[in-house]
């Protein structure tokens, strides 16, 4: 505490020369807040503004792509078992087409563009280095938290009533949640069949109220309508959906980037990244799913402004919406109007039973995969398990 008895001009002077000093050593370099500091993250630090030629910024990339995977920490064979292997960092992407890839979300950065190719190619692959170095903390996380909550997730699960699912779902979101989050299994065609029985129900219950559907299977931009149709006809589950839900007043917005959506275009030459069985789509690495679920939000929240009361429903694959899931969608929205719901189809013979940790963890003691609607009086439960309700639903013929 400083006293302001006595006062002394010459030590007043003194004592804010000693202050500017301490604040001045405790300042972080000037580059400390450039997105650059997540690819230089060990590199000698300075005390002053340093500009890196392009030469100079090749070469640092091309460091930390290969320092940033023989740093990744070594896991044990049981941790190995509860990550995914896309979770982990990647030896190589095959077909690397920047072209085609993350360049609007990277765009942003001062030096995107000086970069060349090799570049930028060794910039994704650092960063995506350590964003599976979060993935898999997150990953483990969630599933200790399974592990330690198995028992109680069990006991104290919810009863449901006997009665249609679509009204099960409806009677838990609350009247204020803004955002419902719905994640699903894909090319599942029950799941787009629930849906509109959903829908036809919330429509029913809030009839003044708006809504707007967004989803990952449209691209951001203006041209839908036409992609609906074209979607009819390439994969009808869905597009039959999305007609539907145009038919009948719903506002549908897509949020996919499109550099992710119209890969589909040039299959043949799409980006993918290798791992030790098979090849995988570039788009669902962590640093991809990172960009992509951030470029959602941006999204969300571009619409949000223009519409300012209306309920909006994120229907995407249930690792994008997952409370559990490395860098969610939901962990970015806010919690008090934010409800996430999974809903899955049923497993035919000889498929394996599970949809996720918690079923794997819970095997044949606690057998939740068997319960046809999971949830939780608890948040906490519901944060732990991923999910504030969790469907099985079977299809019908009856939707029109």
């Amino acid at each position: 505490m400083i006293h302001t008895s006595g006062y002394n001009p010459k030590k007043r002077v003194w004592l804010l020369l000693v202050l500017a000093g301490i604040l001045l050593l405790g300042m972080q370099p000037a580059w400390a807040g450039n997105p650059l500091k997540t690819v230089f993250k060990g590199a000698k630090k300075v005390s002053a503004p340093r500009k890196f030629s392009s030469q100079q910024l090749e070469r640092i990339l091309a460091n930390r792509a290969q320092i940033s995977r023989q740093k990744f920490p070594p896991l044990s064979a049981q941790q190995r078992l509860r990550v995914y292997d896309t979770d982990l960092p990647v030896k190589s992407i095959l077909r690397w087409d920047v072209s085609r890839g993350p360049q609007v979300s990277y765009e942003k950065l001062p030096f995107w563009r000086k970069l060349s190719e090799q570049g930028k190619y060794n910039y994704f692959l650092a960063a995506n280095n350590r964003a599976s170095k979060r993935a898999v903390a997150m990953r483990l996380r969630a599933v200790e938290n399974i592990q330690k909550n198995v028992k109680e997730l069990w006991n104290k699960r919810q009863t449901i009533p006997a009665e249609l699912p679509e009204q099960t779902l409806l009677r838990a979101i609350k009247p204020q949640d803004r955002y419902i989050l719905i994640g699903e299994e894909h090319d599942t065609p029950e799941v787009q069949d629930f849906l509109i029985r959903f829908l036809k129900t919330y429509q029913a219950k809030y009839s003044g109220r708006k809504i707007v559907l967004l989803t990952e299977f449209l691209p951001a931009g203006k041209d839908k309508t036409y992609i609906v149709q074209e979607k009819r006809s390439m994969d009808p589950a869905y597009g039959n959906f999305f007609v539907w839900a145009q038919a009948h007043g719903i506002n549908i917005k897509g949020v996919e980037p499109r550099y992710v959506f119209f890969q589909n275009a040039f299959a043949a030459a799409d980006p993918v990244f290798k791992t030790e069985e098979a090849t995988q789509d570039l788009w669902i690495l962590p640093e991809s799913m990172r960009l992509r679920n951030t470029f959602w939000v941006e999204q969300i929240q571009k619409w949000r402004e223009q519409y300012p009361d209306a309920v909006f429903i994120l229907y995407a694959g249930a690792e994008h919406v997952a409370y559990n899931a490395p860098f969610s969608v939901a962990d970015m929205l806010p919690a008090e109007s934010t409800f996430v719901a999974h809903v899955f189809g049923p497993r035919g013979p000889g498929e394996n039973p599970g949809y996720d940790f918690l079923d794997e963890i819970g095997g044949l003691q606690y057998p939740f995969c068997k319960q046809r609607i999971l949830s939780w009086d608890s948040p906490a439960l519901r944060r732990i398990a991923g999910f504030d309700m969790r469907l099985i639903v079977k299809g019908t013929q009856s939707n029109k």
